[in-house]
């Protein structure tokens, strides 16, 4: 079992329609508000049209990770803003799969993901 590591989220503004967060470290039940402001923020934008969050630095999510994902894409629905999430670890992209979740972020659940890993401390 390995130690913890800390959520950092980096915000960057690639265009005046794209605002991309930057997920670091684990998502979970203690860091799940860091995910919520930074999106909350990002969503304030008047020209936002996409909202990007690149998975490719995650280590981890649990359970709560996975709701904060799901009121992410929740508010960015409500907002009419096109949510996408980027270069998943296998790991995310097996939970998604195997919660049937992988509907609420715009992929196919029958195209799978391959691999055995699981997002698992």
């Amino acid at each position: 079992m390995s130690a913890a590591t800390p959520l950092t989220c980096t915000v960057m503004h690639p265009a005046a329609t794209v605002t991309s967060i930057g997920l670091h470290g684990d998502l979970e039940f203690r860091t799940t508000r860091l995910l919520r402001a930074a999106t909350a923020e990002a969503l304030t934008r008047p020209r936002l049209r996409t909202l990007v969050l690149d998975c490719a630095r995650l280590d981890f999510l649990d359970s709560s990770g996975l709701s904060a994902l799901l009121a992410v894409r929740a508010e960015t629905d409500a907002a009419d803003v096109e949510l996408r999430l980027e270069n998943r670890p296998q790991c995310l992209e097996q939970l998604l799969h195997r919660t049937m979740l992988i509907t609420h972020f715009g992929d196919d659940p029958a195209s799978g993901a391959a691999g055995p890993e699981l997002c698992e401390r």
